[in-house]
């Protein structure tokens, strides 16, 4: 696992911590996207690492989501990355932060009448707990930004430019322990 963290470490960047010292993690979580238009409802699967004494923390995601919006309802296959800021607090128990994220998702109607492919752009805080050396729990919220809105083929927004996102995760703690 420790070869595994450096390897992504040093593909992030070169020389900034060595094998083990590392920590990071990997996990599942939800994902709840709130708007006037549309709700969504999904899950993740996630991994990252801490950076930096623990300030920088890249992450990758992949995920589906659905929910249903005034004329049809829609699933939405997600992927993105991004990197969160921020420190850890309490004897390493708690890490607080800051994340921006861009994901791509292809978004499919179920009753097949519409596919579209869409960007969006997250900002969110996180905070994560970790339990018992090897146990993370934490939640993330904020607001998913769009290029345009999404509309159905009968003129009805789907989802608008703007939604807020919450969702928990959940996930084991890779590397060295939290004492």
């Amino acid at each position: 696992m420790r070869l595994a963290l450096a390897a992504f470490a040093v593909a992030l960047l070169p020389g900034v911590a060595r094998a083990q010292d590392l920590r990071g993690w990997i996990g599942a979580g939800g994902r709840n996207a709130i708007a006037p238009a549309y709700t969504d409802f999904g899950v993740y699967a996630m991994g990252g690492v801490w950076l930096l004494h623990e300030h920088v923390q890249p992450f990758a995601r992949v995920g589906w989501s659905q929910g249903g919006g005034p004329s049809s309802s829609l699933d939405a296959v997600r992927a993105g990355a991004g990197v969160a800021f921020g420190g850890a607090l309490a004897r390493d128990r708690l890490w607080l932060g800051a994340a921006v994220a861009g994901e791509g998702m292809l978004v499919l109607a179920q009753d097949g009448s519409q596919s579209s492919w869409l960007g969006m752009v997250a900002l969110s805080g996180l905070a994560d707990v970790r339990v018992w050396k090897r146990l993370l729990v934490g939640v993330e919220a904020g607001v998913d930004f769009f290029p345009s809105p999404l509309r159905a083929p009968s003129g009805a927004l789907e989802w608008d430019v703007a939604r807020f996102n919450a969702g928990l995760r959940l996930g084991v703690i890779l590397g060295r322990a939290v004492d």
